[in-house]
């Protein structure tokens, strides 16, 4: 009888040790295919940033910002150039300098030209009463009365191209000015009724002084 129980218990014992023995070789199979995977996971994971870091190389390559002007003093006075004939300002001040300048002296006739398109093509511009005198404001205000009778308007394009001061003096300045002119009249209708092609206009311009103010007193066409 107590043979046949060692039997037993050495039977139980036996497949204890095999149970530990099975368990212990399957954690270890989990182990190794664990860390494969934490592998293979960290490998890709270092691939894509490589290919990140490889991206951000090429797209500084191709932003790369262009070298600085060799001579910026050139490219400024050229910006400057190119917005002598866009002045509009808003806020347009009165010319009240002694001897203005040349450049002074474009701005007030440019600002003139642009006030007067202004109203010709049925807008508002308060800057005409700064730059001309009381005469050559009542001109405009009544060829716009006019086109309004008949329910048109004008276009009018007209830019400086070239400006010389012919005389100075306190209160009186003449200057001969080129300018590159086109207009074009419109109907109620919004048809083209005239239109003139881009033509060079030498015109005289007589600036007087006025109460401490330069105006634009006269203008007429010179060959």
């Amino acid at each position: 009888m107590e043979n046949n129980n060692d039997s037993f218990n050495r039977f139980k014992f036996n497949d204890l040790i095999k149970n530990i023995i099975n368990l212990i070789l399957i954690g270890i199979g989990l182990g190794i295919i664990t860390g494969t995977l934490l592998k293979i996971n960290k490998d890709e994971i270092t691939k894509d940033y490589s290919k990140s870091d490889s991206n951000i190389g090429k797209n500084q390559k191709q932003f790369k910002p262009k070298e600085n002007l060799k001579d910026p003093i050139p490219y400024f006075k050229k910006s400057i150039k190119s917005n002598e004939n866009n002045y509009s300002t808003k806020d347009y001040s009165h010319l009240t300098e002694k001897y203005p300048s040349e450049v002074q002296i474009r701005i007030l006739i440019q600002e003139w030209l642009k006030a007067k398109s202004d109203i010709l093509s049925g807008n508002e511009n308060s800057n005409l009463l700064k730059v001309a005198d009381n005469k050559l404001v009542n001109i405009v205000k009544v060829q716009r009365r006019k086109d309004m009778l008949s329910g048109e308007k004008q276009i009018i394009n007209a830019k400086i191209d070239s400006l010389e001061i012919k005389e100075q003096l306190d209160k009186r300045i003449e200057v001969n000015v080129i300018i590159q002119y086109n207009d074009k009249r419109i109907s109620k209708y919004g048809e083209v009724i005239k239109e003139t092609n881009l033509t060079s206009l030498k015109i005289k311009y007589i600036l007087g002084k006025i109460k401490g103010k330069w105006k634009l007193l006269d203008f007429y066409n010179i060959k």
